[in-house]
């Protein structure tokens, strides 16, 4: 399971940067709690949390919506451990463009 998540994050990288072109051309994600916890399968406390901070940083501005919204559109489609991925692709994408994901 370890080599697949990292094969779906090494193509989260790759698609993430090829997609901020079309970034434009995408309709906007709802992203509340409720949506992105029930899209995102979270069941711990823990994982409400995350997505909880994850929006709290982008209304603050600390993280990009554009990467949340790519990130969660990504995530949402994977078959299993929706969330995990999430987490991991944000963390690896906020790292690389110089924001600090939770």
């Amino acid at each position: 399971m370890g080599r697949l998540i990292c094969c779906g994050i090494l193509l989260v990288v790759l698609l993430l940067g090829v997609g901020r072109g079309l970034a434009a051309q995408r309709p906007r994600v709802n992203l509340d709690a409720q949506t992105m916890k029930a899209a995102l399968r979270t069941e711990t406390p823990e994982e409400h949390g995350y997505i909880d901070e994850v929006l709290r940083r982008v209304q603050r501005g600390q993280l990009p919506r554009s990467l949340v919204e790519a990130t969660f559109i990504w995530a949402r489609h994977k078959p299993e451990h929706r969330f995990q991925y999430f987490r991991q692709a944000l963390r690896i994408q906020a790292a690389r463009l110089g924001f600090s994901a939770p």
